[in-house]
């Protein structure tokens, strides 16, 4: 389970993509590639807005949620089709962010790792 305070801040894998969650709920990603799962997105840059989801994958009823596994990212504008949830994944030891498409495996495709 990671807080806030473990998300904040610029996440990257080895293809070059980041994704830099903000305090405030926002973030912004670049070279998403999100091609192979969701057919029209490709590789995703923009901005948008992020919120942990609960287990089962829902945003909170009211309020929001402090911590979790599972983050909700919501494009802002001509991606928002491509909004997606990430699920946090521990790669030996650090903390790892997946692309969540597939119930059967727990990361789907390359993990951004936090940059220190």
């Amino acid at each position: 389970m990671v807080t806030v305070h473990d998300v904040v801040g610029t996440w990257s894998n080895h293809k070059g993509s980041t994704i830099a969650f903000q305090g405030d709920g926002s973030f912004s990603a670049v070279g998403m590639n999100m091609g192979p799962v969701l057919e029209g997105c490709g590789s995703v840059s923009g901005a948008g807005s992020w919120e942990f989801l609960s287990a089962q994958g829902d945003s909170a009823s009211s309020g929001v949620y402090t911590s979790g596994n599972q983050i909700g990212l919501s494009f802002d504008g001509q991606n928002d089709s491509c909004d997606v949830s990430l699920t946090s994944w521990e790669i030996d030891p650090p903390v790892g962010l997946c692309l969540d498409f597939d119930p059967d495996s727990p990361c789907t495709g390359i993990p951004w790792t936090k940059e220190h």
